[in-house]
C-alpha cells in the first residue's frame, strides 16, 4: 500500500516539477508531506497559478553567498577527498575561490574550476 502511495504522490509531483524546483505541500491520505525546493531564482513564484500560490504555504530562506575563505574551506575539503596527496599545486585552491567569491559566491563554480 505505501509503494502505491509514493507512486500517486510522485505522479502528482512529476509534472510540477521543473529545473529542480518542487511546489507546494501535497496532502495524502491523512499525512501531511512537505516538500522543499531550493531554487536559485525566486520569480519562479511569479508563473504559478492563484491555486498552486494560496496553498504553497511557503517559507523563504535566503543564504548568504560564500565568501573566499569559506571556499577555500570547502574546496580543501573536497581535495582532501577527490585527490591524491601533492596533486594540486599551491595556490590553486586559493585561485579557484577567488573567482567563485568574485562571482556571486558561487561554490559550484569555485568546484567545477578545481
Amino acid at each position: 500500500m505505501a509503494t502505491k502511495r509514493w507512486s500517486v504522490l510522485w505522479a502528482y509531483l512529476q509534472p510540477r516539477v521543473t529545473a529542480g524546483i518542487v511546489l507546494g505541500l501535497v496532502l495524502l491520505s491523512e499525512a501531511k508531506i512537505g516538500i522543499i525546493g531550493i531554487p536559485n531564482n525566486f520569480s519562479f513564484r511569479d508563473n504559478l497559478s492563484p491555486k498552486v500560490k494560496s496553498s504553497l504555504c511557503e517559507e523563504e530562506l535566503q543564504f548568504p553567498a560564500y565568501d573566499a575563505q569559506e571556499l577555500i574551506e570547502i574546496l580543501e575539503q573536497r581535495a582532501a577527498v577527490a585527490f591524491h596527496d601533492d596533486v594540486i599545486d599551491d595556490g590553486v585552491i586559493e585561485l579557484c575561490a577567488a573567482y567563485g567569491a568574485k562571482d556571486a559566491g558561487d561554490a559550484r563554480q569555485s568546484l567545477d574550476l578545481l
